[in-house]
């Protein structure tokens, strides 16, 4: 691939002229995939006119799939801002590709393309982008809560007979709670893995701005009536957690405002955390988080100590021991 890379985009190129619609998605598909796999070096002009190519077939309508290629684009565009300096012309198209994908009345479509653009947001860390991605994440999280609004009114037209608690038991479990719920935890990992990395930049999107934002969604996920919080939500919550701080030290917490917020996180999943109920790995979680808190935040030593010891007291897991001794609390 990487010796006939040059001749696939010309190749690519022609049959892009199609009149028929699968050829020309086949060869969008096809560009994605090589682009994902080439480990050769590429000169600007060949570069641009993959975009050239690429950024043509995203300009039409939605159709099956075309997620996959909006993907390859932003994919493409990480991969080769590195090897080669691109005019900015080229980024302004993909700005504005996204900014339509995005704005297009078919959200199933829409929701598939917030985690890619995630990615390239804080891969061009442009404020004017994260205002936008903000606005759509927002949207998607509250058409979510209309979508479980109608359903309620639904339900209540029938005059179900069913005990609220068996209600919530069957709605927990249910797989649109399941995918409802995965696709919330999916969106804050992603803005959270995001964040982790560009924890060194200087110029652009505020660290602090995004870590409050990050931190609303994370309470969101049990404050939320669309969705029957499970287990899966309360892993998630410490697992962004840890994501979260374990790149920091005192001095950037300080100097970035974060430490009362990384404080609460812990004050808040402790609080759901606490009781014997909530499953073991959750616990676990938990106390790694509060060993990377009091290691970044040795004031905190006697609140986190406190915690794990209740904690502790309410379930006697060996497991859980073990874990508070690596932290340095004795059971």
């Amino acid at each position: 691939l990487n010796l006939c890379f040059p001749e696939i985009i010309d190749l690519v190129n022609v049959h892009m002229k199609s009149n028929i619609f699968s050829i020309r998605k086949t060869c969008a598909v096809a560009l994605c995939d090589a682009c994902k796999v080439y480990s050769g070096v590429l000169n600007a002009k060949k570069i641009e006119k993959v975009f050239d190519i690429l950024l043509e077939a995203c300009s039409s309508r939605s159709w099956d799939g075309k997620e996959f290629v909006v993907s390859g684009v932003i994919n493409s565009f990480k991969k080769f801002s590195v090897q080669a300096s691109l005019d900015e012309t080229v980024g302004n198209k993909i700005d504005k590709m996204l900014q339509i994908e995005l704005s297009k009345k078919n959200r199933t479509y829409v929701k598939k393309l917030i985690q890619p653009f995630t990615e390239y947001v804080f891969f061009r860390n442009d404020e004017k982008l994260y205002e936008k991605l903000t606005h759509v994440i927002e949207e998607a999280f509250n058409e979510l809560e209309i979508e479980d609004d109608k359903e309620d009114r639904d339900d209540s037209r029938g005059h179900s007979k069913k005990p609220k608690l068996v209600e919530d038991v069957h709605k927990s479990s249910s797989q649109e709670n399941i995918d409802k719920e995965n696709f919330k935890i999916g969106i804050i990992k992603s803005v959270a893995k995001e964040l982790h990395e560009m924890v060194h930049k200087e110029n652009g999107i505020k660290y602090e701005d995004v870590l409050r934002l990050v931190y609303s969604f994370m309470k969101g996920m049990f404050e939320n009536s669309s969705i029957e919080y499970t287990w899966r939500s309360q892993l998630a919550y410490f697992e962004t957690a840890i994501t979260l701080i374990s790149p920091l030290d005192a001095n950037f917490l300080t100097s970035h405002n974060a430490s009362d917020i990384f404080i609460d996180m812990w004050k808040y999943g402790y609080d759901f955390c606490k009781t014997k109920e909530i499953i073991e790995s959750v616990k676990i979680k938990c106390i790694r988080y509060g060993g990377l808190l009091k290691a970044k935040l040795p004031d905190t030593n006697i609140m986190v100590n406190f915690d794990i010891s209740e904690l502790l007291r309410v379930d006697h897991s060996s497991v859980l021991k073990a874990e508070a001794v690596k932290i340095g609390i004795s059971p």
